[in-house]
C-alpha cells in the first residue's frame, strides 16, 4: 500500500472519530439539559433491551432443545449438530425400535456434535 492511500485512510478514520465524538458530546449536553426526559428514555431503553434479551434467550433455549436427542435406553441426551429432519427422525426411531443404540445411529448419520 502506498503512502498516499495510507494517508487517505487515516484522514477518513480521523474524521469519522471526530464526528462520533461530536455526536457523543451533543448527546451528553442534551442529557444534562433534559434530565427527566433522558431518564424516561433510558428507562424505555432498558425495558426494550431486556425484552430483546429475553426473546433471544428463549430462541436459544428452543434451539438447544432441538439440538438434543434423547436416548431412552441410557437415559441421557446426545448433542446433535442440527435439528433432525423428519426423514432422519423417522429413521432414528425405527432403528431404535429395532434395538440399535442411539449413539451408534447418530454416529452413522454423522449428526453427533
Amino acid at each position: 500500500m502506498n503512502e498516499e492511500l495510507k494517508n487517505k485512510i487515516n484522514d477518513k478514520k480521523d474524521s469519522v472519530v471526530r464526528r462520533i465524538k461530536a455526536k457523543g458530546y451533543d448527546i451528553l449536553d442534551w442529557i444534562i439539559d433534559h434530565p427527566f426526559q433522558s431518564f424516561a428514555i433510558g428507562f424505555i431503553g432498558v425495558k426494550v433491551g431486556s425484552k430483546i434479551f429475553d426473546e433471544r434467550a428463549e430462541l436459544r433455549a428452543c434451539r438447544d432443545r432441538l439440538t438434543k436427542e434423547w436416548d431412552p435406553e441410557s437415559g441421557c441426551y446426545y448433542k446433535v449438530r442440527r435439528p433432525l429432519t423428519n426423514k432422519e427422525s423417522k429413521e432414528l426411531y425405527r432403528r431404535q425400535r429395532d434395538g440399535e443404540r442411539t449413539i451408534d445411529i447418530l454416529a452413522q448419520m454423522k449428526l453427533l456434535d
